[in-house]
């Protein structure tokens, strides 16, 4: 109650670790719009046998798509910063996190989104009517 989460009737998570990222579809961010319906998050994945699962770390780094998939916008340089000055990310890791960061910009400007990776699962949900064609 007095939250005010964003909605959406479906949410889609692919988890990229060779792009080191995590794209989320149908993605509602309010400062954006509706139109603005995938949000990136640039980071790690790592595999932990101890809790047989996968772990993404989040690096800070985020990328807006909009839903023409080629508009786009990098957020949240500044937090990642932040992280640097805080020493909760190294300045390698900082440098590698900037460095997948661009080379996912330049897959966008390349027409490239979304990636060929997720566009099989993507025409899965589409052939079973759980996603509308973008």
């Amino acid at each position: 109650p007095g939250v005010d989460w964003p909605r959406a009737t479906e949410v889609l998570y692919y988890h990229l670790p060779a792009q080191h990222c995590l794209i989320v579809e149908k993605a509602f961010n309010r400062r954006m719009g509706a139109d603005w319906s995938w949000y990136v998050h640039i980071g790690d994945h790592e595999w932990r046998a101890d809790l047989e699962a996968w772990v993404f770390t989040d690096l800070f780094a985020d990328i807006l798509v909009h839903q023409d998939g080629k508009q786009h916008t990098v957020v949240d340089l500044d937090d990642l910063a932040e992280a640097v000055e805080l020493e909760i990310v190294t300045l390698q890791k900082a440098a590698e996190t900037l460095h997948h960061t661009q080379s996912l910009v330049d897959s966008i400007v390349a027409g490239e989104f979304p990636p060929n990776k997720i566009r099989p699962w993507r025409q899965h949900l589409q052939d079973q009517g759980l996603i509308e064609e973008s």
